[in-house]
């Protein structure tokens, strides 16, 4: 079976630098969207997985993921919370990308949009993992910077003592 020739010192080792991203706003884009079966197969139930790869300089093509509960029946759920919560959440999304009606999933993909990175501990992992907090469009979101900016630089006007 000679069918590989692989030469291990010629490859460069792989990144393995998966630190915390820090809590900020980064730029991103909806990289992936697709539905996928939940762990429980005794049901029909399924979430919508949304990758979104954080584009400009700091921390440039990272991954974040998040998991909407879009398909589970409210029969399931009686309090309604997890379908509630996830309808919620793709409506910031879908805000934030500037879609009112989204008629197939697939429609997310490539749309961008700036995301608070947020951490939280995982008690399944038991560990700290990146979340999002929250999403605003591009627009929203250098109007709320200026308006910042222009905040700071009245203070500064102020504190002149002639």
């Amino acid at each position: 079976m000679g069918d590989l020739n692989f030469d291990s010192a010629a490859i460069e080792p792989r990144d393995n630098n998966f630190a915390l991203i820090k809590k900020d706003w980064y730029p991103a884009i909806v990289a992936d969207v697709e539905w996928r079966d939940t762990k429980d197969k005794s049901n029909d139930y399924q979430y919508l997985n949304v990758e979104f790869s954080i584009t400009g300089d700091v921390s440039e093509g990272r991954k974040i993921w998040i998991k909407l509960n879009l398909k589970r029946p409210y029969s399931s759920d009686p309090d309604k919370c997890a379908k509630r919560i996830a309808e919620q959440e793709l409506k910031e999304i879908c805000d934030a990308v500037n879609i009112e009606k989204l008629s197939d999933s697939t429609e997310l993909k490539d749309s961008i949009c700036m995301i608070k990175v947020g951490i939280k501990y995982n008690d399944y992992l038991g560990e700290d993992e990146n979340v999002i907090l929250q999403y605003k469009s591009m627009k929203e979101y250098k109007a709320e910077e200026n308006e910042k900016v222009i905040d700071a630089a009245s203070q500064v006007d102020d504190e002149i003592p002639f």
